[in-house]
């Protein structure tokens, strides 16, 4: 399957209290990730991921790859997120982050994420990517160090890069002096602080 975690594929789920230690993942291909590969139409609550995952592809992150019409509340990940040469092909926006990869028309709610991402281009402290539908994000943040090697204009210390609204209060994020809180900000109108490490 090209969608890697405990669930590859959910659809209409509801996940609760689940916790997902030391994950060990080394993946060349898309959606690899500490709990789910591919969300829709789901509800996460309380749930958690450790570990390490190291990616070649597109979708990678320490907690859902994948976040679609979907809910996630009181969750975190402490997963370090290496994307190394991306060998599948159509990698042109990896959408890889922190907590979750690549995030459409979902809510999440007070979640966080600490672990190190490190990777080319459309990488994010929390979220990689939020694409083509709204969303909302409340009460969230992102600890961990960005690094990201194809520059700073689609990584960033909280998202990556933004094609949709997000709105939300409460959010907050660590970042160096040289990093952008949002890699490209298109559309945004969620309260997000930030203190300078």
């Amino acid at each position: 399957s090209t969608r890697g975690g405990i669930f590859n594929n959910v659809n209409n789920a509801k996940i609760e209290h689940l916790g997902v230690e030391n994950v060990n993942i080394n993946a060349k291909e898309h959606f690899s990730a500490g709990l789910i590969g591919w969300s829709h139409y789901s509800t996460i609550t309380n749930c958690y991921t450790t570990g390490e995952i190291i990616g070649h592809a597109s979708y990678n992150a320490g907690f859902i790859g994948l976040l679609e019409n979907s809910s996630i509340s009181d969750c975190y990940s402490n997963v370090n997120v290496v994307i190394g040469d991306l060998t599948y092909p159509d990698n042109s926006s990896a959408r890889n982050g922190g907590f979750i990869g690549d995030a459409r028309g979902s809510n999440i709610e007070r979640c966080y994420a600490t672990g190190d991402i490190t990777g080319l281009s459309y990488i994010g402290g929390f979220i990689g990517m939020v694409y083509s539908s709204d969303c909302t994000i409340n009460n969230c943040y992102a600890l961990g160090n960005v690094s990201g090697t194809g520059g700073t204009a689609h990584n960033g210390a909280f998202i990556g890069d933004l094609s949709a609204q997000v709105t939300g209060s409460g959010n907050y994020v660590n970042k160096n002096d040289n990093q952008n809180l949002i890699g490209t900000n298109y559309t945004i109108n969620a309260e997000l602080t930030s203190t300078t490490s």
